[in-house]
């Protein structure tokens, strides 16, 4: 190991060891999981998450394949108006995503529900057909 030869570099390598400790010690350091997700367990590999919340109900496409375009639709328009309700409560001055939240809840609006569950159909229809 070499000795620094001088004062100020001693310094320098005090101050980066500090700086590691302090990062280390820092609140968000700290942080949990979100609730329903199993954090590493000593035996699992460093990184390794397990989600445990129950997938019956969760937002995945084998749930949503289920779902109806009208059902799909109401759930889309809910959400960009759950979504534009709290930009606007928090950041009312950023018309950027102000005005692209809206473009998409018009996007949305717009889909015709019959024809949508009619290309589904047929959609599926084929994945089948070239699949057999």
């Amino acid at each position: 190991v070499q000795r620094p030869h001088s004062s100020s570099q001693g310094a320098t390598i005090q101050s980066v060891a500090t700086t590691r400790r302090r990062r280390r010690d820092h609140p968000a350091a700290s942080t949990r999981p979100p609730r329903g997700v199993d954090a590493p367990a000593p035996r699992r590999r460093y990184g390794e998450v397990v989600d445990v919340r129950d997938h019956s109900n969760s937002p995945c496409f084998a749930n949503y394949y289920d779902k109806s375009s009208a059902e799909l639709k109401k759930l889309c328009l809910e959400c960009f108006g759950k979504q534009l309700e709290q930009l606007l409560a928090r950041e009312p001055d950023n018309e950027r995503y102000i005005k692209k939240l809206k473009a998409e809840m018009r996007d949305v609006e717009r889909i015709d529900v019959d024809k949508a569950d009619a290309e589904a159909a047929r959609a599926v229809k084929t994945y089948r057909a070239d699949k057999d």
